[in-house]
Order: structure tokens, then sequence, then C-alpha cells
């Protein structure tokens, strides 16, 4: 297989079936998945946490999860889980051999419901642009676990490495401004005030679109060894 064949594999797996809305009606819009989870602000290092959906895949897991950073990883060939549950755990904890933790106590068990929260209309924004994924955030509390979703674009900036990124159609149990550090909004981002039709078109190296230095794509996270499928 040629590099050039490996590449266009890896761009083609990237799309994946999602869910459709609660109703089941109509085709299956595609899209890439990135999916974030982090420990709420002020709520007690969970530790053995393991996140798994309705068919049983992984999602994602931490050992020890604190309020100093997040895990983000994006996922290819699979579908938008129907629902995704988080348990995490005190004790005697030890690595499982097919993943995820055993052993302790189980002190947290919640399920999430996921795709039938989604609006249809932001499924089918994100499968009719290049570049877009749903973007998926699990915030772990003391008594739960919160969920929001958004439709992270980027856009590469002629002339330079860097990337302009911006999530649309944020929505779930938090808003924008606790989410993320790129520019957000609840709607499309043509009626942000951080709106630059220049660089979303790829015409302009200069915006008021917060920027990412060369970020990891949809794409190029096929190669990364987080990646795997739901």
């Amino acid at each position: 297989m040629t590099f050039s064949q490996l590449i266009s594999m890896c761009l083609c797996v990237t799309f994946i079936t999602a869910c459709s809305s609660a109703s089941g009606v109509g085709p299956k819009p595609s899209f890439g998945m990135v999916v974030v989870s982090e420990l709420e602000r002020g709520s007690a290092v969970k530790n053995g946490v393991h996140a798994t959906t309705d068919t049983g895949r992984y999602l994602f897991a931490s050992s020890r999860m604190s309020g100093s950073g997040k895990q983000n990883g994006t996922f290819v060939g699979g579908s938008a889980p129907r629902w995704v549950r988080v348990t995490w755990r005190e004790g005697n904890i030890v690595q499982a051999t097919k993943g995820g933790w055993e052993g302790g106590t189980v002190v947290g068990d919640n399920t999430i419901e996921v795709a039938s929260r989604i609006p249809a209309e932001v499924m089918k924004y994100a499968s009719e642009g290049k570049g877009r994924a749903i973007r998926l955030v699990f915030r772990v509390k003391d008594d739960g676990v919160l969920l929001a979703w958004s439709v992270q674009e980027q856009a590469s900036l002629p002339g330079t490495t860097a990337t302009a990124r911006w999530h649309s159609y944020h929505g779930g149990d938090f808003g924008c401004s606790t989410d993320s550090s790129v520019n957000c909004t609840t709607g499309t981002p043509e009626n942000a005030p951080w709106f630059s039709p220049n660089v979303i078109r790829g015409r302009s190296s200069r915006s008021s679109i917060r920027i990412v230095s060369s970020p990891p794509t949809v794409a190029q996270a096929v190669q990364q060894p987080i990646t795997q499928p739901l």
C-alpha cells in the first residue's frame, strides 16, 4: 500500500455514522467525534474512572481524575452512543485485563443519555461541512456526570502552521463559558460576535477567532495511540 493510499484510507474512516434523532427517521449523518472528560471544579478527586457505551465499548478512563487537566480523544469507525455509563471506585483498585479498573468498591455509578439529547439539527450541521466533528464533554462531579455537546470546527490559516478552531451549536448541562478556552456559540458561527468569514473560508490569516497552533485534526488523530473505535 502506498503512502497516498494509506492517507486516503485514514480520511475515509474518520467519518463515522452517528445515531439519528430520537425518532430514528431519515438517513444517518456522518461525522468525526471528539470526547473530552474532566472533573467538575470543586469536586473531590475520583479514582478508577471508567466510561463505557451502550454497546460495551471503552470511551474513556482515568486512574486518578483531578481538577488539574482534562483528557481528549478522537474516535473513528463507530457511532454516537445511545448512552454512556461512568463509574469510579475507592480502595484497592487494579487495572483490568481488558481495560478499565476492577477491585475496590464502586462509589459512583451514573448512566448518561447521549444521542437522544443531541438535536437532529446539530448532527446534520456536523455532517455537512469538512473538518467538523461532534464534541462531547463529560464532566464528573461528586453526585453525577454532566454532559455538553457542540460541533467542533477548524480551518487552516493560509501561509501559517496555525489553525483557527471554534465550537458551534453548544448545548447541554453547562454553558460555553465553562466549557473551553476557544470561541464558542450556541448557534452557527455566522451569528457569533467573533465570526470572521474570511478565515472560515480559508482566505485570511487574521481573525478575532482564537488561534490554536497546529492542533491534531480528526484525520491526524487516526494515527494516534489514543484513538479507539466506539
